[in-house]
């Protein structure tokens, strides 16, 4: 099945009960993937076998895959920021529809950013639960996050709402949330924004390296303004380099576009994913990461970075 040494297909439980103890064997480094053919349709029909991974230039054996089995963890951040206001409904509406399609064990944590980051305390599976914060995430979102900065640091009193878009600080929270879920196995950030950023003390190639570290796959959706200008493709560049280096999918749209399709088309991907697990070099090892397949013509999505210590 598999000509890789040491590579074996593991059953769900084995896979699932092997990261929920924290440090695995061999110190595995697990990578969701997304595999399309060249029609650009969805593969879910790969093995061990059928996957080779470069990591920092060096042939690594694969030793974990799985296929959408695993639960999911979803942080779905949304820019509640004045820019906003008039989307906000419509994307109530379809991230309702999202996570309606939740299998069980997948769970989400719902945060609003604007200035500051807000987060909801913990994660839930609760439907009842997400539609309740889908309705008023100003106020279900109401752990205040400050990522480390010296803008932050210095302050004495809680940062206080000024308007601005905390685009980056409002990734590193969403990855940070995810990270302290020691029982994620895949690891989803969904960010929707319009990709304007003037309130961040978090540098954007900082945020990126974040997720990429923690393994966190980001989704992102932009909203254009219909006289979009020059810094409105600032902002569409900004949510596509996030999605592109982290392994997700930026999906831009116009502000009077439904949204369903594009949820529609998130929900598909999330039921595809691959967990694929290799063994990196030495436990402190990370870099550049490159995952393909055998079969001429289809195309494997992931992040672009790893790092041993981070998984």
């Amino acid at each position: 099945m598999t000509r890789l040494a040491g590579a074996v297909v593991m059953s769900v439980m084995a896979v699932a009960s092997i990261l929920a103890q924290g440090p695995v064997p061999g110190n595995i480094v697990c990578v969701q993937a997304i595999v399309r053919d060249a029609q650009g349709r969805l593969v879910q029909s790969l093995n061990a076998g059928d996957f080779r991974v470069l990591a920092a230039g060096e042939l690594r054996p694969v030793t974990i895959v799985s296929k959408n089995e695993l639960p999911m963890a979803l942080s779905l951040m949304m820019d509640l920021s004045v820019s906003m206001t008039f989307q906000y409904p419509k994307v109530r509406r379809s991230a309702e529809l999202l996570t309606k399609e939740f299998r069980r064990g997948d769970r989400v944590n719902i945060g609003a950013f604007q200035r500051p980051v807000l987060v909801t305390p913990r994660f839930t599976a609760n439907p009842s639960r997400i539609l309740e914060s889908l309705g008023q995430p100003a106020t279900g979102a109401d752990e205040h996050c400050e990522p480390p900065g010296p803008t932050v640091s210095s302050l004495a009193q809680p940062v206080k709402p000024t308007g601005g878009t905390a685009l980056w600080d409002a990734v590193w929270c969403g990855v940070s949330v995810l990270q302290r879920d020691r029982e994620a196995i895949r690891r989803v950030l969904l960010v929707i924004s319009d990709g304007f950023e003037n309130g961040s003390v978090t540098p954007e190639q900082t945020a990126i390296r974040f997720a990429q570290l923690h393994g966190v796959m980001v989704y992102t959706v932009g909203f254009r303004a219909v006289d979009a200008t020059a810094r409105g493709s600032r902002s569409d560049k900004r949510l596509r380099d996030l999605a592109d280096a982290t392994g997700g999918r930026y999906f831009p749209v116009d502000e009077q576009d439904p949204l369903e399709p594009v949820f529609r088309e998130i929900g598909d991907e999330l039921r595809a994913h691959y967990v694929i697990g290799f063994e990196p070099r030495s436990p402190n090892s990370r870099g550049a990461l490159q995952v393909s397949v055998t079969t001429p013509g289809f195309t494997v999505r992931t992040r672009a970075q790893y790092s041993a210590n981070g998984r």
